[in-house]
């Protein structure tokens, strides 16, 4: 879809919600994109790991006793060297390679990251960011996706199950790319009314326009007091029609409230079933 240049970084910040400190900081899976993305990686090398983990806080191989995962413990530290080669040649064979997806192949590598916990820094953390640069290295926007939720924790489950592993991967990634597609429409339907404003078919006056494109940032908010503040430069309008242009902003749906008489911009006589007076989902 479409976005103004000028929403561009705007919606940077807003659509990766891969950047959810609780299982992942932000820096971890920005490095994973990025490295994924530069390399175009057909085998995933040990020391792409290795800088991962480093950016997701890790000081070197685990030495120490892991977390669960699945109810399972981790693996004695001194197994981790040689369970991280296999975890490697299982990503990199040439059936993995050749026949699964990259969404599962990155799926994959976490799972067993998460397993095996080789370095000394948070699993959850690493693995997201080994999830993102797999996505990435294939050619995914994995900067755009939700890699940091805290899904597949396992919980009490008395053995790892992958398939449960990778089908709640798959609802949280389908998730966000949902929210995506909804914030993406919301920039377009912004464009439109922005359009639509400005034209003399709105039936808008100045002061209503002034109103709408100031809560077109995102957002702000505005009560009345605060609208009579905005507007009251364009040509000294009376108390009575700032009130008669407030109430038709709330009325025609311009403008949904949020609780204490504040008031956000609102797209919804711009969606093709609220045109044709039809329930919105």
């Amino acid at each position: 879809m479409p976005v103004p240049p000028s929403r561009r970084e705007a919606m940077r910040r807003g659509l990766p919600v891969a950047a959810d400190s609780r299982s992942a900081p932000a820096s971890a899976l920005r490095a994973g994109a990025r490295i994924g993305g530069a390399h175009g990686f057909l085998q995933i090398p040990r020391d792409a790991l290795e800088d991962l983990a480093r950016h997701a806080g890790s000081t070197g191989m685990r030495v120490s006793s892991g977390e669960a995962f699945h109810g399972q413990a981790a693996p004695p530290a001194a197994h981790v060297d040689a369970l991280l080669a296999e975890v490697l040649a299982t990503v990199n064979a040439p059936r993995a390679i050749e026949g699964w997806s990259p969404i599962l192949r990155a799926f994959a590598l976490h799972f067993l990251l998460r397993l095996v916990q080789p370095f000394s820094g948070p699993p959850p953390a690493i693995a997201h960011a080994a999830e993102a640069m797999v996505l990435a290295s294939d050619g995914f926007d994995a900067g755009r996706m939700r890699l940091g939720a805290a899904a597949g924790s396992g919980g009490d489950r008395g053995r790892p199950d992958p398939d449960a592993f990778a089908l709640e991967r798959a609802h949280v990634l389908v998730e966000a790319l949902g929210e995506t597609r909804d914030a993406l429409r919301d920039q377009v339907a912004r464009g439109l009314l922005r359009q639509w404003a400005a034209s003399r078919e709105s039936g808008l006056n100045a002061r209503q326009r002034a109103a709408l494109m100031w809560l077109d940032e995102p957002g702000r908010s505005l009560d009345f007091r605060e609208y009579v503040t905005l507007v009251a430069r364009l040509r000294g309008p009376s108390l009575r029609s700032l009130q008669r242009d407030w109430r038709g902003l709330r009325e025609s749906g311009w403008m949904a409230e949020r609780g204490a008489g504040r008031f956000t911009l609102s797209t919804a006589p711009l969606e093709w079933g609220g045109a044709l007076g039809f329930a919105q989902e």
